[in-house]
């Protein structure tokens, strides 16, 4: 028996929590089509073989968590009415969860894809039902307790 084989015959002994996690940045996004830090994403990831995605989450000015990668919603939204580009900042922690997910939508080429600001327990319910494991990105101490309490210990 060679090493290689030796190798992975033991690695076929292990749990697979224990093995190596390749995890999506921002969800399995697609630039323009399929919006990071989204649901969507999360399907996306599944589909194309990751066992984990990133999760960046930020409280709303009334503390909601939503998630989005940046301060500001600038980059990955358009406005809701026409699809146009945002021109002022939209400060998330500064903005109340209504009028973001109101005013705005995850921008996308695929009419279906482009919903509301994501809010976390969103995403958790997606990592839940897909099987995917969140790493998550923030400094709030809530999402970790949240997580805890939808997954258990799936969570990184």
């Amino acid at each position: 028996m060679s090493f290689f084989s030796a190798a992975i015959s033991l690695l076929s002994l292990l749990p697979l929590q224990s093995l190596p996690y390749s995890v999506a940045h921002r969800g399995g996004h697609i630039k323009g089509y399929v919006p990071e830090n989204s649901p969507a994403g999360v399907a996306s990831a599944k589909k194309y073989g990751f066992r984990a995605i990133e999760c960046d989450v930020h409280y709303t000015k009334d503390n909601v968590l939503v998630l989005m990668h940046d301060k500001t919603i600038n980059r990955t939204m358009v406005n809701a009415s026409d699809l146009s580009k945002i021109q002022e900042p939209v400060i998330v922690a500064e903005t109340n969860f209504a009028d973001l997910r109101n005013n705005y939508v995850l921008a996308s080429s695929d009419p279906a894809k482009r919903t509301a600001i994501p809010t976390f327990e969103e995403e958790l319910a997606a990592c839940k039902k897909y099987g995917i494991v969140p790493m998550l990105h923030t400094q709030h101490f809530q999402a970790y307790k949240r997580a805890k309490e939808v997954l258990g210990d799936n969570f990184i």
